[in-house]
């Protein structure tokens, strides 16, 4: 079966150029949405994190960092929750519940230039790190176009885990078109924050890997 292309037109509609990848670098970000998805095998979970650049001349670009959430491979496990307990004590955040609990919360990325997965001769972006401000010798930037920490007490708050949690507008109002469909808050049971030796790990952003791309365990 097809899809209804009404309204469709090639001869006004512009063909579609992706930006350049982002300089090398320490952005100002925020959670805009997360989800976690099935691996290609079935065998596992991805927990998709996507960040919204909110200061500078990037304002509004968006990355993605995709954390091994249950897999066979217990070590991909161990550096996908270990991410996330370095995001976590970035912002503060102590023992989660549910990912929305991290939404709207300003803290720093490290970005990368990296091959193309699929063109080693171009280049795209990749979060290497969660760096902590008071060790980053870099100008202080602005988070004036960050939005602000909600609060506790958001519609969120309290919300048994596993129970379904819709994105707020908060949340979703600075995020292209494309991004609210996939938007959505989920549980984390079982998250403990406590796990000694986790150390943050790259996760590739700006294209969605699978089980045969190399150097990805999913």
């Amino acid at each position: 079966m097809g899809a209804d292309l009404t309204g469709y037109r090639t001869s006004e509609t512009p063909e579609y150029t992706a930006p350049p990848p982002m300089p090398a670098g320490v952005y100002p970000v925020i959670m805009v949405a997360s989800e976690m998805k099935a691996t290609k095998h079935g065998d596992g979970q991805l927990l998709e994190l996507r960040f919204q650049v909110c200061e500078g001349v990037h304002q509004g670009r968006l990355l993605w960092d995709r954390l091994n959430w249950n897999n066979p491979n217990e070590d991909t496990v161990r550096r996908g929750r270990g991410t996330l307990t370095t995001i976590c004590n970035r912002l503060g955040v102590v023992d989660p519940k549910d990912t929305a609990e991290l939404h709207d919360r300003p803290l720093q990325v490290q970005v990368a230039l990296k091959p193309h997965w699929k063109d080693p001769n171009a280049m795209a972006n990749e979060i290497v790190g969660y760096p902590d401000p008071s060790a980053v010798e870099a100008p202080p930037q602005s988070t004036s176009g960050c939005r602000p920490v909600l609060p506790m007490n958001a519609p969120w708050a309290g919300k048994k885990p596993g129970a379904s949690t819709a994105p707020s507008a908060t949340t979703l109002r600075n995020a292209p078109a494309e991004v609210q469909p996939l938007a959505r808050d989920i549980s984390l049971p079982g998250k403990v924050l406590s796990e000694p030796g986790l150390q943050p790990q790259p996760e590739p952003i700006n294209w969605k890997p699978d089980s045969t791309t190399p150097g990805h365990d999913d």
